[in-house]
């Protein structure tokens, strides 16, 4: 490959890894948004999840408070019967027992009277509380919707730019020398996409070695292609490729 073959293969391959670079992120881009409009949407499952964990308290609150309430009544229904046992007692032993129960009665009454005091109120904070919730998840439903119809628009406009970046690489191919071009896609691949480099004053662009003297030289001259002994990356002189 003569000089000028090779010059005008290196402003190729400078092209091609533009391009390239462009393509990697346009893609990154692209496998983002699935990713983000999955992070949203688990976001927002997670919320009406709360929803329903507050929606079973309430349910299993609101069962307690009547299993309450029927206990309260048939302790109630005991005392009326016990209340009426007072009057045909025939000693004082069993009048002092049924005295007894009673007030025990009383006793667990008042504490259950308590609970379903502490339980209704439980309940209403809660439903006030599922409310609200309800509310904020209509809002979350709405920004999700929002969120997701932007993503799928820049999703479709990113894939055009992916499609004619794509068709527009494989026009600049044609013209490429393939052995050059195997070598870049070669250290394109393990380089994470940076395969050609250009001096930076004395070292490579790539990993900042120092370049001798003789091989800037060589590579100012443009005679043949020249790859850094530190990183392995093509290396290109600006001034000879203009």
């Amino acid at each position: 490959m003569g000089k000028d073959e090779l010059i005008a293969g290196l402003k190729i391959l400078c092209q091609i890894q533009q391009i390239d670079l462009e393509l990697k992120d346009l893609q990154s881009k692209l496998d983002n948004i699935p990713l983000q409009i999955s992070r949203w949407k688990d976001e927002l499952e997670n919320y009406k999840k709360e929803i329903t964990e507050n929606k079973k308290e309430i349910e299993k609150s609101t069962i307690e408070t009547k299993e309450k309430e029927i206990e309260l009544n048939s302790n109630q229904e005991t005392l009326k019967k016990y209340n009426a046992q007072l009057y045909v007692v025939k000693t004082n032993k069993e009048y002092s027992s049924l005295l007894h129960e009673i007030e025990e009665i009383k006793r667990k009454n008042s504490h259950i009277e308590d609970d379903i005091l502490e339980s209704m109120e439980t309940i209403d904070s809660k439903e006030k509380e599922l409310k609200e919730k309800r509310k904020k998840s209509e809002e979350l439903q709405e920004e999700f919707n929002r969120r997701e119809k932007e993503e799928k628009g820049k999703e479709k406009d990113l894939n055009e730019k992916l499609a004619q970046k794509k068709n527009e690489r494989e026009k600049v191919i044609v013209n490429t020398e393939q052995s050059l071009l195997a070598k870049y896609q070669r250290i394109s691949k393990s380089k994470d996409g940076l395969a050609i480099v250009s001096l930076i004053g004395n070292c490579c662009g790539g990993c900042n070695v120092e370049i001798p003297r003789q091989t800037r030289n060589e590579i100012k001259l443009g005679s043949k292609t020249i790859t850094c002994e530190g990183c392995g990356r093509i290396l290109y002189c600006e001034e000879s490729l203009k």
